[in-house]
């Protein structure tokens, strides 16, 4: 599929079909990583560290910054496909 790049602001932008978002799994929002080579762009679903999300939310906890310091989350087992 062929696409153009255009001008959006300062910035240059590709739109990405509905089709193709969707074959990807993306939607609005979603966190992509862009990989840039010689000639070539390729975008690709940001990857999870659930680990590295964990330990965000605790240092939240301990900042103080989480409204409540025994969150549920805490006591929750894996519910998917989580990698820990």
């Amino acid at each position: 599929m062929k696409t153009s790049v255009a001008r959006w602001g300062n910035s240059l932008a590709v739109r990405l079909p509905k089709a193709s978002l969707e074959a990807a799994g993306l939607r609005e929002g979603a966190q992509i990583e862009i990989i840039a080579t010689a000639g070539e762009l390729v975008l690709r679903r940001a990857q999870t560290d659930c680990n590295a999300l964990v330990a965000a939310m605790r240092a939240a906890v301990a900042r103080g910054d989480s409204p409540d310091p025994d969150p549920e989350w805490e006591r929750m087992p894996p519910m998917g496909d989580e990698l820990w």
